[in-house]
């Protein structure tokens, strides 16, 4: 399993300006772990936004593509329980280098909010997160309050991630047993022989007639 670890070195010299953060937000937490999945399946889970209601439905009832192109893809989610209110739109804008993405609410509650995720390759099977959470907020209580809501939260979205991930890096490697190839028997004709002769061996054995001749009848009657 995935495990907190410090900031990777790398992300700790990349602050909100070269981010490009927003100076209207402000910081409200910081999830730091690491991924037992290379990056290239993070990419792959970060690209498919179809999973989210499937694999997160916790959080998640509904998801509707919107808009996608080769940096990412905007969808309206549906968060649970459900309804009208519970509607966000959220946009993914993904920067394969220097492996980093931002996921932004534009829509619903929260709107304004951005999302950063750093991405740093440990080896080939390890990848550290570092995901940031800027909020449109400034009282200092309720920036805490929600942001180690969006903590927790993140941290349990990691996890399910992380286990189709490795589910996935299990399957790609998975090979079937090569079939044998198959035994010759001969022709059609020769097997059918073979199994008459057979049993009408195992027939005369048992005492009974050959098969195929059935028990005589007398003539039929006509009147």
């Amino acid at each position: 399993m995935s495990v907190d670890i410090a900031a990777s070195p790398n992300c700790a010299e990349i602050d909100r300006k070269a981010l490009g953060v927003d100076s209207g937000l402000q910081l409200a937490a910081t999830c730091v772990r690491e991924v037992e999945a290379s990056i290239a399946r993070v990419w792959e889970n970060v690209f498919d936004w179809e999973h989210l209601p499937a694999l997160h439905a916790e959080y998640f009832c509904d998801v509707r593509l919107l808009e996608e192109h080769a940096r990412g893809w905007r969808v309206a989610v549906t968060r649970q329980p459900g309804g009208p209110g519970r509607r966000i739109v959220i946009e993914l804008d993904a920067e394969r280098e220097p492996a980093r993405y931002r996921v932004r609410i534009i829509e619903g509650d929260g709107a304004g909010t951005e999302i950063w995720t750093l991405l740093a390759t440990r080896d080939a099977n390890r990848t550290a997160v570092e995901v940031r959470f800027y909020l449109p907020l400034t009282e200092q209580q309720k920036l805490a309050e929600i942001g180690e809501a969006y903590r927790l939260a993140y941290t349990r979205l990691w996890d399910a991630d992380e286990r189709m991930m490795r589910r996935r890096e299990a399957l790609s490697g998975w090979t079937a047993r090569p079939l044998q190839r198959p035994t010759p028997l001969g022709p059609i004709a020769e097997l059918r022989q073979a199994r008459a002769t057979a049993r009408s061996r195992q027939d005369r054995r048992a005492g009974r007639a050959p098969r195929g001749l059935g028990r005589q009848r007398g003539p039929a009657r006509l009147g």
